[in-house]
């Protein structure tokens, strides 16, 4: 049984499913952890494109841009546990498990560390929806590199290296949009 199919069958034991409804029922969530997962998305949105584009000419992702959006991870993660009542492990883990793989990464020389840092926003932020949704992204976005810099050798253009934090965004956007609209 594939990943996705698992997690179809689980998403409402996983709160996904329950949030999908609730979201999609109503103009505003009902709790305050919805409002955190939500604020999470918002943030992600409004640091985007200045990401993106900084990582296309600069080849660096800025700490003023990326590290505050981990601390408000860190506030909505309070946040879901206090409304909640559980610990969202999930969520943390699915941050500090991003980081980890891509500092693994950078130990080779292949990951800078904004690309680390986002890639732990982005699997911290998802997470707090629930783990599948951070992994696929995040899988999704090396994918997306990957192919990125299969087309880069294959047509020179000077570089032999492509940034990666627009790759991982842009996945993290399509999954997104697939999982709001319920397409897996």
């Amino acid at each position: 049984m594939g990943l996705l199919s698992h997690w179809n069958m689980r998403k409402s034991a996983l709160g996904c499913g329950e949030f999908l409804r609730h979201f999609r029922g109503t103009v505003y969530p009902g709790s305050m952890k919805d409002y955190a997962r939500i604020g999470m998305l918002v943030y992600l949105a409004a640091v985007t494109i200045p990401l993106a584009l900084c990582d296309l000419r600069e080849r660096r992702l800025p700490n003023g841009m990326v590290v505050p959006g981990l601390a408000l991870a860190a506030i909505a993660t309070l946040v879901s546990w206090v409304e909640g009542g559980d610990f969202p492990l999930g969520a943390i883990l699915a941050g500090v498990g991003a980081g980890a793989v891509f500092y693994a990464g950078s130990s080779i020389g292949e990951v800078g560390g904004g690309d680390i840092k986002l890639a732990a926003l982005i699997g911290w932020a998802l997470g707090l929806f629930c783990w599948q949704l951070a992994t696929v992204a995040l899988a999704c976005g090396c994918v997306l590199g990957g192919l990125w810099g299969v087309a880069a050798l294959v047509k020179p253009t000077g570089r032999k290296s492509v940034p990666l934090g627009v790759p991982l965004l842009i996945g993290a956007w399509i999954v997104v949009g697939l999982w709001m609209l319920d397409a897996f």
